[in-house]
């Protein structure tokens, strides 16, 4: 048998000695991952229980400890004093005592151009033989220069063209010296094209009649017939009527309650976050979900009693009852379960996916709990 020469058998060693260190490094690695492989599979059999898991310390991190009830009270018992002192009907002004405050808040230079009768305010139709169906105590909830939203679009044209639009948007009259004396020609679209014209004409007409126009919300805002809901005397003009004139449910009660539940919501907010504790109560995070439900649930209890208050007292013949309804912050309510909701539901589903992946990503089996 012939000898491999010792130079060859120099350089075949080595190789050799390569080869068999990476065979065994395959087969350590190819080990290490049928390990992984095992301990992952053990973690996706247990997902439903650990997801349990942390949803339960979730909940726990997050749920109202004594301070938040004392705070949850607090809240309540203010929303609730709030509806109480400021009913619908409270604090109102007379259409004589409305135009006074505008007048002393305008510049006297300005007055003549301002603070004239908006044409969308006639109610003689002298001249005029169809019965127009308005009246000193109708003409809000028919005219579409009152509705709140819409009102910014048809009352500057009623403004500059000198019409009135009724609620039903197709009905529109030329009026004079306020004074209605018959339908403006080719009626609604008739008074807008002509107000496309008139403002090419003068510029200065379209600011000047919206001025005009938000002026005169701010006299008719606080009065007792005040402004109805936007849009619902164009969907429903009774239920509008009956709304404003008979409850009081109109623009200022409802954005009156909107603003004061949002303003004692805030205070509530700021005094509960000033109590953060982090050795006591973790994360940031953790502490604004137990914030938003302190007021949440605030605000149900305060909705909720007010509701049921004001129902029994109806059912029991008290028909003035619904003066007492709270529908600004009912809205502010119905926002905040919609809006806290999501903030919960998306920070709950960051904490399961953060924790859960990390626990997939750590080297130890699910026998030790989460």
């Amino acid at each position: 048998m012939r000898r491999v020469p010792q130079t060859l058998k120099s350089q075949i060693d080595p190789l050799s000695q390569r080869k068999f260190n990476a065979v065994n490094q395959l087969l350590t690695g190819m080990d290490q991952v049928e390990k992984e492989a095992v301990r992952v599979a053990e973690v996706m059999r247990d997902a439903r229980k650990i997801l349990d898991d942390l949803d339960r310390q979730f909940e726990e991190q997050t749920g109202l400890i004594e301070t938040d009830i004392k705070f949850l009270f607090l809240a309540a018992g203010l929303q609730c004093l709030r509806q109480y002192i400021f009913s619908n009907d409270a604090f109102r002004l007379t259409a004589s005592e409305g135009d006074r405050l505008v007048e002393r808040t305008v510049p006297k230079a300005w007055q003549d151009i301002l603070c004239s009768s908006v044409p969308y305010d006639a109610i003689r139709h002298d001249g005029f033989a169809e019965n127009t169906g308005l009246s000193g105590s109708t003409h809000r909830y028919r005219t579409l220069g009152h509705d709140p939203l819409l009102g910014w679009v048809v009352g500057p044209v009623n403004i500059i063209t000198d019409s009135l639009t009724k609620s039903d948007i197709i009905t529109t009259y030329s009026v004079q010296n306020m004074n209605i004396c018959g339908y403006y020609p080719s009626g609604t679209v008739g008074a807008f094209s002509d107000c496309i014209g008139l403002v090419q004409a003068e510029k200065k007409l379209l600011p000047i009649a919206v001025i005009r126009q938000a002026i005169h919300f701010g006299s008719d805002y606080f009065t007792k017939h005040g402004l109805p809901v936007p849009i619902l005397s164009t969907l429903n003009n009774d239920i509008a009527r009956s709304m404003a004139a008979q409850y009081n449910i109109d623009m200022y009660s409802i954005t009156r309650g909107v603003a004061l539940s949002v303003f004692l919501n805030t205070i509530i907010s700021y005094i509960h976050t000033l109590f953060y504790d982090v050795e006591r109560d973790g994360s940031r995070e953790m502490y604004e979900v137990r914030t938003r439900k302190v007021v949440t649930y605030a605000n149900i209890v305060a909705s909720t009693s007010n509701i049921v208050s004001v129902a029994v007292q109806y059912f029991l013949g008290n028909k003035k009852s619904l003066k007492q309804l709270d529908v600004g912050g009912l809205l502010v309510t119905l926002y905040r379960l919609f809006t806290d909701y999501r903030y919960v539901y998306q920070l709950k589903m960051e904490f399961l996916s953060r924790n859960f992946v990390a626990l997939v990503a750590e080297n130890k089996t699910m026998t030790g709990g989460v």
